[in-house]
């Protein structure tokens, strides 16, 4: 289970203040209790308690998070700052930090690293460069004297803008029209072309959860923040960035948690199951579908439409890889999601839900239904949804129709009709040019793989050619 976030009281005592940085710190890097405590070879417990000031951090623990948050050292600063029990008491602890150390490392992630120089026009640098010193200030944005090192690494010294110290209304209405910008460009294109911009918008907003907040705005303010962190994590997902998808999926599953959102956390465990799915954990997926639906009672239809086409997703899997005692539970599970999408209110949904219409519908059915087809079952459904989805998605949606085109096209090819497959796959890979999604590729590779028997027949070799070219090699 997610490790819900409480309020935190630096002030308290050393080990508070301590814990309250460490926290910022986490945060800021989109990191879940427990998987930094995995990282750090720890457990999550462990890392709670720090962060909640009932544990002294030990100094290697200490610099193995400065190592993993990236921190430049602020985390064993303050620890150097903070007394031991047994110096408050009397007894001789370690010396502290070094002052310029603490000022250089030590600062906290709101603060600047640098102060950069003033530098006057027309004052030449020692290498002849023109006018700007452009040398004196590449090593004072690196916060290094190398004047060698990378371009790209000239960013890392750059601190994060700093949260207001209160939160207002304001700022949580820029997260949600974060959130639903940046899934509005995932939509047709793919998570890849824009997962850092929308990572750097998650670790700002993260830090608005230690801000001042008025009791009004906080459950606003988690829910806002959990369904950028949502957005994110399905961005990784469909990156292949598994762990960073996970990672910012369960965050959001925290911040749900936190505030009483059934509506996110469904969609969350939808996310992690979907996930756990494609990666081959069928029965992981399910286990996080069931959880959503264990408080169904408070989702609208079409959210109880994707939960039980979710889980029809899953026990198609489960089916796929052997498992034919779950068939009729799979076809149970895609009658109660037609009879709940047959209910579907979009007037009453979250803004998020939006993507889930009628083509979306057929589409996901239409997956399980292949995954049941692949299985060496008859089902002449899969075909038509996923036809239906192709011919439903607009260009907004234009990974889902390329996904589901892919998906027919297999089907076609599976089932013994090669020159209707390359007709259908050729749409497909219309559709799939410039979108940079993983998932995308991955069915390609498919599709290509189940052509490979029908060789001969016309079109399928260009076919496989263009498939090569198109798919970046993993």
């Amino acid at each position: 289970m997610p490790y819900p976030l409480r309020q935190l009281d630096p002030e308290r005592s050393p080990e508070a203040r301590f814990g309250a940085e460490l926290r910022r710190w986490r945060l800021m890097r989109a990191y879940s209790g427990p998987a930094l405590g995995r990282e750090a070879a720890v457990s999550g417990s462990l890392i709670s308690k720090i962060e909640g000031g009932d544990r002294r951090c030990a100094p290697d623990l200490a610099a193995r998070l400065d190592e993993i948050l990236t921190t430049g050292g602020a985390l064993t600063a303050v620890l150097n700052e903070t007394p031991s029990p047994s110096s408050r008491s009397g007894k001789v602890d370690s010396a502290p930090a070094n002052l310029d150390n603490r000022q250089i490392h030590g600062r906290s992630p709101t603060e600047p690293p640098y102060q950069l120089a003033k530098i006057g026009p027309g004052e030449p640098d020692d290498g002849g460069e023109g006018p700007v010193q452009r040398r004196t200030f590449m090593m004072l944005a690196a916060g290094t004297v190398a004047a060698s090192q990378p371009a790209t690494g000239l960013l890392d010294a750059l601190a994060p803008s700093a949260p207001p110290a209160r939160v207002t209304p304001e700022e949580i209405k820029q997260i949600v029209q974060a959130a639903r910008m940046f899934g509005s460009a995932d939509h047709p294109y793919g998570g890849a072309l824009v997962r850092e911009a929308v990572n750097a918008q998650l670790r700002w907003a993260v830090q608005l959860l230690d801000s001042g907040c008025p009791p009004k705005l906080r459950q606003p303010l988690f829910s806002a923040v959990g369904s950028l962190a949502a957005t994110c994590g399905w961005m990784a997902f469909d990156s292949y960035a598994h762990d960073d998808a996970r990672t910012m999926l369960e965050l959001a599953r925290s911040c749900a948690e936190e505030v009483g959102d059934w509506h996110l956390h469904a969609k969350v465990l939808s996310h992690l199951g979907r996930q756990a799915i494609w990666v081959g954990n069928p029965d992981t997926g399910l286990t996080f579908i069931e959880l959503a639906l264990v408080r169904s009672d408070r989702l609208t239809a079409t959210e109880h439409a994707m939960l039980h086409t979710g889980r029809a997703r899953a026990l198609a899997k489960l089916v796929r890889l052997g498992d034919r005692g779950k068939i009729e539970e799979t076809l149970r599970a895609l009658g109660k999601a037609d009879e709940a999408f047959s209910h579907s209110d979009p007037a009453i949904d979250p803004p998020w839900m939006g993507y889930y219409d009628a083509a979306q519908h057929h589409g996901d059915t239409g997956h399980a239904l292949f995954d049941l087809v692949a299985a060496g079952i008859r089902e002449p459904r899969a075909a038509r949804r996923l036809a239906t989805a192709v011919s439903g998605h607009t260009d907004q949606y234009a990974r889902s129709r390329a996904i589901s085109g892919t998906k027919l096209a297999t089907l076609t090819m599976m089932t013994g009709d090669p020159a209707e497959g390359v007709t259908v796959a050729r749409a497909a890979l219309r559709d799939a040019a410039g979108i940079q999604s993983r998932r995308a590729f991955t069915d390609l590779r498919e599709l290509a793989r189940t052509a490979v028997p029908h060789q001969r027949e016309h079109g399928v070799p260009e076919l496989c050619a263009r498939i090569r070219k198109m798919v970046p090699d993993q």
